[in-house]
């Protein structure tokens, strides 16, 4: 399968599109045919080699870590998926792999995605979902309004567009995301 990796730390140069082994599914994996990927500043600070302090991997690494696909195989201790769900994930740092044509997502790390939303619209919001889903959850600083929820800023302090906490509200109402 086709692939974004990281050869070594640098610039541009130091990435390429390649073929790779196909990924295969933990028991409490789900293996996602990826429709679409979110760029956000962890994944060029990672091929830059400003995260290596807290997270080396073995190069070459495929890059990516956030995801819109759908089901395409499931772990054997899976639960909540099955193949042909759409759904949107971040990827474990500690894996990434969400710059490829298929990743493995563990089960707590995804979620269905809304009906009413594209791959396109679901790709970068794991991560901020998951920041607003937590301020939901355990913010005491955060304010609400009666229409839905309105965050101005969950507990890492991250301010947060309309359109992610208007994604954290309906997958909290879905409880499909477990915010870890």
């Amino acid at each position: 399968m086709r692939a974004y990796v990281l050869e070594h730390y640098g610039g541009p140069e130091s990435s390429r599109l390649m073929d790779v082994p196909a990924p295969v599914p933990r028991p409490r994996d789900v293996l996602v045919e990826v429709r679409a990927a979110g760029l956000n500043p962890v994944d060029f600070k990672f091929r830059q080699g400003k995260l290596r302090a807290i997270l080396r991997p073995n190069l070459p690494f495929v890059l990516g870590n956030e995801l819109a696909g759908e089901v395409i195989a499931v772990g054997g201790d899976v639960k909540r998926f099955h193949v042909g769900d759409r759904v949107f994930a971040r990827v474990a740092k500690d894996r990434a792999g969400a710059f490829a044509a298929q990743a493995c997502v563990g089960e707590d790390h995804a979620a269905l995605m809304p009906r009413d939303l594209d791959f396109t619209a679901c790709r970068g919001r794991a991560v901020s979902g998951a920041h607003c889903s937590a301020g939901i959850e355990g913010c005491t600083r955060c304010q609400t309004r009666t229409e839905g929820v309105h965050l101005r800023r969950c507990r890492r302090g991250r301010h947060l567009c309309d359109s992610d906490r208007q994604m954290a509200r309906r997958t909290c109402d879905d409880n499909s995301f477990a915010a870890r």
